[in-house]
């Protein structure tokens, strides 16, 4: 009975870690989809805005 008490501890432990490790992944993913490759999509996003060109025919 001891040895699948301590067997089930072990396995908790064990799952445990590997949530953590699970949980720091995501948030390291996170933080590089927001800090590394948002400016990346936010620069292709910008439009220039080109003037119009000067009207030569009078309207009205």
């Amino acid at each position: 009975m001891r040895d699948l008490d301590e067997a089930r501890t072990k396995l908790i432990a064990n799952e445990r870690a590997k949530l953590s490790a699970t949980y720091a992944n995501g948030v390291a993913i996170a933080v590089l989809a927001i800090g590394g490759l948002a400016p990346l999509f936010a620069q292709r996003a910008v439009v220039q805005v080109t003037p119009d060109p000067p009207c030569l025919i009078p309207l009205g």
